[in-house]
């Protein structure tokens, strides 16, 4: 791949790749002209982002390079075309030529002389194997050249695949595990619970090792409205509230491989609250604007959607989701009826913004409070708290 965030690839990018006479590899693969508008060049190209795809790596796609016959870039070609239809065009070839989709595709059209360079990042995707459509073969890529996978590499695929997914559950499992045991990487308060995951599902050979030593000092968000210092451990980087009461009520854990953690103290039980008390408008508050600072700070450290979202509530057996008004309305107690919930998780495919990202995930909070849904969203789907 080229060493630098798609979205800020420049034309000097593209001629260091011609005067370092770099060579096509495993992660990048040169064209001199883009993707013709016939099927057999759809076809071409949708190989291309299957075989990246299906590669652990992934890669770079660059249109407008030409390359000799030693596959080292030679020279820039530019296309002289609409940079943002031809965007869009590729982007949609690249979505809808291949099953499943391939979450984390970009599109990126470098400003050149006399024209636009076209860099197609895709990652390898944690949902493969993905086949073309058109005549539903899986490729991958193999050095500097793609070929199509045997049956027993797709059958490895997807059991591999499939363990992706077991990995991110266990991941919260373990976590959880040890906030209730008190074994948190701070001493937390009394009271319920909220933990928030954000897990990049990018496969483990993608995600950049985090150095904490590197960003100490550097803000994180909390899902609480604390003030809030830094601290670096084993796992990572940390910011925390200051100790209160015998115990810290929220930190921000992001830990070297990327993972992130936010915990949140509500409200201890108080005689005239049996299980303590969640403030529903201010949980979903500092969860949505949490959300979208802290997936901008991952995107910038190359932690690219698609996240895993997960969401669990601790010490709640009966402590309240407290908005009296609603509950008098809908004749619910407002009350969690277990311990522990561990919301089903949610994966994010792209940047979309906080509202639309976590609206399922808080419709099901209300649901485990014995409401239908968040009444903090209107018809639209834009969150205007009651």
């Amino acid at each position: 791949m080229i060493a630098r965030p798609v979205r800020e690839i420049t034309e000097a990018d593209l001629l260091a790749l011609v005067s370092d006479e770099r060579a096509e590899s495993q992660t990048l693969d040169f064209k001199r002209d883009v993707p013709g508008r016939d099927s057999a060049a759809k076809h071409e190209f949708s190989s291309d982002v299957c075989a990246f795809a299906n590669t652990a790596s992934g890669g770079d796609l660059v249109y407008g390079l030409e390359e000799d016959n030693q596959g080292k870039a030679k020279a820039i070609v530019p296309a002289a075309v609409n940079a943002d239809e031809e965007q869009r065009r590729l982007f949609d070839i690249a979505m809808n030529g291949l099953e499943p989709r391939v979450p984390g595709v970009d599109v990126r059209a470098v400003p050149v002389a006399g024209g636009h360079v076209f860099v197609i990042r895709v990652p390898g995707s944690w949902q493969s194997p993905h086949r073309v459509r058109s005549n539903n073969q899986f490729y991958v890529r193999e050095g500097a050249r793609k070929r199509p996978l045997d049956v027993p590499e797709i059958r490895t695929a997807f059991l591999r695949s499939a363990g992706l997914a077991g990995q991110v559950r266990d991941f919260r499992a373990e976590r959880v595990g040890k906030i209730l045991a008190g074994d948190a990487p701070v001493t937390l308060a009394a009271g319920p619970i909220g933990v928030f995951h954000i897990v990049p599902v990018q496969l483990a050979e993608q995600r950049p090792a985090i150095n904490p030593g590197m960003i100490s000092g550097k803000d994180l968000p909390l899902i609480s409205d604390g003030g809030s210092t830094w601290r670096i451990n084993l796992d990572g980087y940390m910011r925390h509230e200051p100790f209160d009461r015998g115990g810290c009520r929220g930190y921000t854990l992001l830990f070297r491989d990327g993972r992130v953690e936010a915990v949140c103290v509500y409200r201890e039980p108080e005689p005239e609250r049996l299980g303590g008390s969640i403030p529903s408008t201010a949980m979903e508050r500092y969860l949505l604007k949490f959300y979208d600072v802290m997936t901008k700070t991952m995107r910038e450290m190359e932690l690219n959607p698609p996240y895993a979202l997960l969401f669990s509530l601790l010490r709640v057996k009966d402590a309240e989701f407290v908005f009296r008004k609603r509950h008098e309305l809908t004749g619910g107690d407002g009350r969690f009826d277990r311990d522990v919930l561990l919301l089903p998780d949610t994966l994010i495919e792209d940047d979309r913004p906080a509202q639309r990202a976590l609206r399922p995930l808080l419709d099901m909070v209300w649901q485990a409070a014995g409401d239908i849904m968040s009444p903090n969203f209107d018809e639209s789907g834009e969150w205007k708290p009651r």
